[in-house]
């Protein structure tokens, strides 16, 4: 083994003592349980480069658990090796897409294929990633998030040696925050996952419980045309998806450092900005309202001081600004049309408003 693969494994060692001392110091006390810890530990921290990294850890694991944290670590005993220990982590505050969760930080360090078996580590308390074929392990409060299949968060790196995760969705009050650890994370093609979403949809582990089907039953689902992601290979089943976990390997700084949303370009950036948080400094002549943007202005003018007539409903009488909105009301209210079709899941809508409100809340 040469000196640079030494180095790498020391880290990852000290990694796991450090994490550990962390969690048994810091955490237990507060949360009255004992978590999942990985064996190595105590020692002394002499060196300062670890001495940096384990301050780091220390105020990432208070950060987690401090009073205006997002999040909350709960006992959750679900899969066979949790041994009394799991957790898991909720939401305390809804969350929206794109935010970045920064309460759960990470550590990585890379190892060798037998680093585990060598020094005794157990690796239910760290998270192995394959990514660009190599492996790596994970501490931190970032390691306590569960794996799903359809997960509401997905990894997003920080750089060579931390990582966090962004919502990828909006995550409610209560909501188990998850994230997507890759197509292998439990075995191949995650045969033996039993996370949350197999046992919904009779897959992974959970397939093994069901009938086998025979090859000529017409419910058979043959899943040969799998998107995968160029950055990491991860597989997913619709474009939609692939596109919202591409994201998650784009440069943080398009985001906003007022609310943390992330935005895809700079323009968009700087839209949100002005309309979010910056002053009001366009006002209507003739009611003096103001607003944040002139196209929020124009439309104000349009709808409440434009002409006066008025598009009437022939059905109930009921009276629209303009012909859109008419026609709007008429496809829910009356004709049951709706030609706005989710990209994701084909429920079709109405009117683009609704489809926006279903693509929040279920994707």
């Amino acid at each position: 083994m040469n000196q640079r693969a030494l180095g790498m494994e020391e880290n990852a060692r000290m990694l796991c003592v450090m994490d550990d001392m962390c969690l048994t110091n810091d955490v237990d006390p507060k949360l009255g349980f004992k978590t999942h810890k990985t064996g190595l530990g105590p020692e002394a921290i002499v060196s300062p480069k670890y001495k940096k990294t384990f301050l780091s850890l220390k105020e990432a694991y208070s950060k987690a658990m401090g009073k205006d944290s997002r999040i909350a670590l709960e006992i959750f005993n679900r899969y066979p090796n949790d041994d009394g220990c799991g957790v898991k982590i909720t939401a305390r505050k809804v969350i929206w897409k794109n935010q970045i969760i920064n309460e759960l930080y990470g550590r990585m360090a890379p190892v060798n294929e037998d680093f585990f078996g060598k020094h005794g580590v157990k690796d239910f308390s760290v998270v192995i990633s394959n990514t660009k074929n190599d492996i790596k392990s994970l501490l931190g409060p970032v390691s306590f998030v569960n794996h799903d299949c359809e997960s509401n968060t997905d990894l997003f790196t920080l750089g060579p040696k931390s990582t966090t995760i962004r919502a990828n969705r909006k995550i409610s009050i209560g909501e188990e925050i998850t994230t997507y650890y890759g197509s292998s994370y439990f075995g191949y093609n995650n045969s033996e996952c039993m996370c949350i979403s197999c046992e919904k949809k009779k897959d992974g582990h959970f397939k093994q419980q069901c009938p086998v089907q025979s090859d000529t039953d017409s419910n058979v689902e043959e899943r040969d045309n799998l998107l995968t992601c160029a950055i990491c290979c991860s597989c997913f089943l619709y474009k939609s998806w692939l596109k919202r976990h591409i994201t998650s390997h784009m440069d943080p700084s398009v985001s906003c450092d007022r609310c943390n949303k992330v935005f895809k370009r700079g323009d968009s950036l700087k839209r949100h900005i002005k309309s979010m948080h910056e002053a009001v400094s366009y006002t209507c002549k003739t009611c003096s309202k103001s607003f944040n943007t002139t196209s929020n202005l124009k439309r104000h003018e349009n709808t409440q001081h434009g002409s006066k007539t008025k598009l009437t409903c022939e059905k109930c009488g009921k009276t629209f600004s303009n012909k859109q909105n008419l026609s709007y009301h008429g496809n829910i209210k009356h004709t049951g049309v709706k030609p706005y079709k989710c990209d994701t899941c084909n429920e079709q809508f109405g009117s683009p408003c609704y489809l926006k409100r279903h693509v929040n809340k279920e994707h």
